[in-house]
């Protein structure tokens, strides 16, 4: 089976105060994705305008195509996960698609490692913990809050080797742990309702 990472980050610009909720600041653009399949393939993927230059947000047909790329590689029976997939990536994705549906497809056959940690000792866990307490050798090259910046300002290269770095730090506790389908609950198996 293959396994396939992937991750967003939004562009949309705020600076989160002590105990604010991210959620007050929704809905969210997306500026850039990232998809990595275990020992293969790495792409980001973001929209741009006629001059060639990365656009600061994602257009919906981008959204759409992605959405359709993960639902389509889920259709060959392969994993795809996310490091809080459920919970961020997947909606964002799917709001800017304008294609919540879509999205919920991929959602039921996702599987998302921090669920996953939150269902098995009730708190989240931030993915930069994760790596450095797995001594995975890939480190967060930036603050999540520093991307939306950065690809405004016309960082994009940087902004770029930040998704995929996340996309990358999600696959050795997938793979490393044996986690999946067969070793923790995952979204399919929750039931309809998503109890």
């Amino acid at each position: 089976m293959q396994l396939l990472s992937f991750d967003i980050e939004i562009s949309d610009v705020f600076d989160l105060q002590e105990n604010e909720d991210l959620e007050d600041h929704a809905p969210f653009n997306v500026a850039i994705a990232s998809t990595v399949v275990h020992g293969g393939e790495e792409r980001v993927w973001y929209s741009t305008g006629k001059d060639g230059q990365p656009l600061v947000n994602m257009t919906r047909s981008k959204a759409r195509g992605i959405l359709r790329y993960l639902r389509g590689i889920q259709e060959k029976g392969h994993m795809v996960c996310a490091w809080n997939g459920l919970g961020f990536d997947l909606r964002w994705l799917g709001h800017v698609a304008e294609d919540p549906k879509l999205a919920a497809k991929v959602a039921v056959n996702l599987y998302d490692p921090m669920f996953q940690f939150f269902n098995q000792r009730g708190f989240p866990v931030g993915l930069a913990a994760v790596g450095k307490a797995m001594n995975i050798s890939q480190r967060k090259s930036m603050n999540a809050a520093d991307a939306p910046r950065h690809w405004r300002e016309g960082n994009h290269k940087a902004v770029m080797d930040y998704v995929l770095g996340d996309s990358r730090i999600c696959v050795p506790p997938v793979v490393m742990y044996g986690l999946g389908p067969n070793g923790c609950v995952s979204a399919a198996d929750l039931g309809d309702d998503g109890t």
